[in-house]
């Protein structure tokens, strides 16, 4: 049996202690000496199990924990699966440690994780709990190390700035008072300073928020109603999608970028904006987005969201997508994931990897919507896929592509590829038109086949040629139409008529006189559609 780390031996007994902690703040009152005690050995084990790492991410199972990355803490250990069970029943799938935790934090974190999973529905939620508890070295379900930092930043100055407001509260009064005793004018147009902003009836709405936002002010007053929007929408952490939650993050992120706004303010409204995506909000914005009955500015506002979050977002889409068993929801989060462009090739990258065919089949199709150069590499790997849905769906998206590095993989494709890869890449070549493969396919039409046993390839090869309207071609056309067959006549015939077809595209005075000559040859299904060739031809000249 493999010997454990030091590590992981020391975050067993952590989270052990984690479990005692949990029953001891349930039985005992507060500064109960058996609470205490489990508090400290509970601080002390874990500060043991961090040494110097900065943090440790922990992934919950329904009867197992791990170290991400890393493998799984023993499962036999009754006290780490009856962890693992009461996480996992109250919707914890990663917890986060950081190496600063505090015994106050510990207790008050023990404390949310003894409610009752209905309880914790109630108060809106696993995530809510613990931020209302004011926890900053303790974090559920969010693997974003730096939106963690930023968040608890955030939280330390919404908390800085209510103990500033109500030491300040008895001296702005006696401020604003003349000594004449009248009060002096306020600006109107400011909002009133919250007593505590972390009570919930405290808190204006978004709605009012976002109408404040909306009128010039000063830097100052703009960074302060940006920081009151980001807590009531922090506050709202599992909330559904409303119409005012939805309008108060399209606000942070169109302010991103906007123009006639200053560095400082742009740079606040990302800051705020990346703390709020959390993984629980951007699982939110894709339930809405597969949602039924959602109007078409809301979805439009999803789409610009789900962009704005970045790498993180296109990560979630590609897990929804791989999960996903209706093909209209399948659809939905493939567009969606288009639309990322390049910040999705990441996500993509890892999906071309998966095990399942129809996986690896959709990331291909998304590829070729992208239509990034540098994923042609990508997509001629799938060439050699072993499922035959997979290598079809690359060829079509190196069409997509359109690039000289695509068009080379095909033509490599025409040369090499099995039968089934030959046919659909001389398909697409046709379609794109590239007249730098018609060398390429005037030597398969040359190549010796006197048991006519590549006839679907070359029939494929004459298509391409007529699509692109090759005048190269016509030599080779001629040739194959004057030849004789006395075995497989009927099968080399049906070459022959593609050809016809082909002049007929291509169209020029050449091709007349070629199909002329072969209407002459007899009553038989060549000289007719010869003549059909013809008519085409002068339909064509007439428009």
């Amino acid at each position: 049996m493999k010997k454990q780390s030091p590590q992981h031996s020391h975050m067993e007994n952590a989270l052990r202690g984690l479990g005692l902690i949990i029953k001891a703040v349930r039985f005992y009152p507060e500064n109960h000496p058996a609470r205490i005690d489990a508090i400290e050995r509970g601080i002390s084990t874990l500060r043991l199990a961090l040494d110097d790492l900065d943090h440790v991410a922990l992934k919950v199972r329904r009867e197992q924990l791990s170290i991400e990355p890393g493998p799984k803490l023993r499962g036999s250990n009754p006290a780490i699966q009856a962890l693992a069970y009461h996480l996992f029943a109250r919707r914890i799938f990663q917890l986060m440690i950081l190496a600063d935790i505090s015994a106050r934090d510990l207790e008050r974190a023990a404390c949310a994780l003894a409610l009752e999973p209905e309880e914790i529905i109630r108060r809106g939620g696993i995530a809510k709990v613990f931020s209302s508890a004011g926890i900053e070295t303790l974090w559920v379900n969010e693997t974003d190390l730096n939106k963690i930092l930023g968040r608890r930043e955030m939280l330390r100055e919404m908390k800085s700035d209510t103990r500033s407001e109500a030491e300040q509260k008895e001296p702005l009064a006696d401020k604003n008072q003349s000594d004449d005793g009248a009060f002096q004018e306020r600006d109107q147009g400011q909002p009133p300073l919250m007593e505590n902003s972390s009570l919930a009836d405290q808190r204006r709405t978004l709605e009012e928020i976002l109408s404040d936002l909306a009128e010039k002010s000063s830097e100052a007053r703009f960074r302060r109603l940006v920081n009151e929007l980001t807590e009531v929408i922090y506050a709202k952490v599992s909330s559904p999608l409303s119409t005012g939650l939805l309008a108060a993050l399209f606000f942070l992120a169109l302010g991103i970028e906007e123009k006639d706004y200053g560095e400082s303010e742009r740079t606040l409204c990302r800051k705020n904006f990346e703390t709020l995506m959390t993984s629980e909000r951007i699982d939110q914005l894709i339930d809405f987005l597969c949602g039924s009955g959602r109007d078409d500015s809301s979805l439009n506002k999803v789409h610009f969201l789900l962009r704005k979050s970045g790498e993180q977002g296109a990560r979630q889409l590609g897990e929804r997508l791989a999960e996903e068993k209706e093909a209209k929801r399948r659809k939905i989060l493939a567009q969606a994931l288009t639309a990322f462009g390049r910040s999705a090739l990441a996500t993509l990258d890892r999906l071309l990897r998966d095990e399942r065919w129809y996986v690896v089949r959709n990331a291909a199709t998304i590829l070729g919507e992208i239509r990034d150069p540098e994923t042609a590499g990508h997509l001629a790997a799938l060439l050699g896929h072993k499922d035959e849905r997979v290598r079809r769906e690359a060829i079509r998206a190196l069409t997509r592509l359109g690039t000289t590095e695509a068009m080379d993989v095909l033509l490599v494709a025409v040369e090499e590829g099995d039968p089934d890869l030959q046919r659909q890449a001389l398909l697409f070549l046709g379609a794109m038109k590239q007249t730098k493969a018609i060398p390429y396919l005037l030597r398969f039409l040359e190549r010796s086949d006197p048991f006519v046993r590549c006839l679907g390839l070359k029939r494929g090869a004459v298509r391409a040629l007529g699509d692109m309207g090759a005048a190269e071609a016509v030599p080779a056309l001629r040739a194959l139409l004057q030849q004789r067959k006395f075995f497989f006549r009927r099968r080399f015939q049906e070459i022959q008529i593609a050809c016809c077809l082909a002049l007929a595209r291509i169209g020029t005075d050449e091709c007349r006189r070629v199909l002329e000559i072969t209407t002459q040859r007899g009553h038989g299904p060549l000289s007719r559609s010869a003549a059909r060739a013809l008519r085409e031809i002068a339909r064509a000249e007439k428009s």
